[in-house]
Order: structure tokens, then sequence, then C-alpha cells
């Protein structure tokens, strides 16, 4: 079976999957958030430049920020974001969570990713880590607050 012929059924299950858990995800906040503004921030990393790249993030987040918009959310979509890029999304993102009017936010990540010691990081297309000490330098550390 050629290589071609293998990956299209995994990228349309893996479609269908990515699909049908934001159609929950998002049934469940409608219930949560009915009265209030909803806010989204959906990242699809793709492009990596040091290290492989990803054929599913950026088809991931254009599904999810169609879904989410259907819904209500009011999306900032981020495709291959470099550290910057996603440092002043995720500020902005924290700030739009603190209005009094915004009842609901949904945060959606997909790329590379590392765990170190507990700690989790997103990796930016542009992040170039030749070892562990490098990785706080070059990622998006989730422990941090960036509002």
């Amino acid at each position: 079976m050629s290589k071609t012929s293998f990956e299209r059924p995994v990228v349309s299950l893996r479609a269908a999957l990515t699909a049908g858990l934001a159609t929950l995800i998002v049934i469940w906040l409608c219930d949560v958030a009915a009265a209030g503004q909803r806010v989204a921030l959906v990242v699809g990393n793709s492009e990596y430049r040091h290290t492989t790249p990803l054929i599913n993030p950026r088809n991931d987040a254009a599904l999810m920020s169609s879904v989410l918009t259907r819904a209500g959310f009011s999306v900032t979509k981020v495709i291959d974001a470099d550290q910057r890029s996603m440092q002043a999304a995720l500020r902005e993102f924290g700030r739009a969570l603190q209005a009094p009017d915004v009842e609901a936010g949904l945060f959606y990540y997909a790329g590379h990713g590392i765990q170190i010691r507990d700690e989790n990081f997103l990796i930016p297309v542009d992040a170039e880590i030749s070892g562990e000490d490098e990785v706080a330098f070059s990622s998006i550390n989730l422990n941090e607050s960036y509002k």
C-alpha cells in the first residue's frame, strides 16, 4: 500500500474526530455561556523551521475556528506563529477574558508541544531547541500568566 493512500483515511478520521470533539465542546460551552460573550484563541502550527513540519494543525485550527464561530464565539485564529506572535496573541486573549461581559473562553492549540519536569510548553514555528535548557527560552510555558 502506498504512503499516500494510507494517510488519507487517517487524515479523514482525524478530521472527523476533531469535528466531533469540537461540536461536543461547543454544545457544553453554549449551555455554560448562554448570556455572555464568548472568546476563543485558536493556534495551528504546521510549518516548523527547525524540526519536523506537521500536516494537520493548520487544518485542525481552521475547522475549530469555523465550529466556534458558528457557535457564537469571537475567534482569533493564528496560523504558523513564531514565539513573539504567540506571546502577543496569548496576552490579548488573557486581557479579553478579563472583560466583564465575557462568560466563556476557549484556547485551542494544534502543533508540537513538550513537557519537562511537570511543566508544559507549546513550541512556536521558529523555535530552535537543541537541549532541555533551551526550551524555556524558545517556547511558550503554559504555567505563565498572559494578561
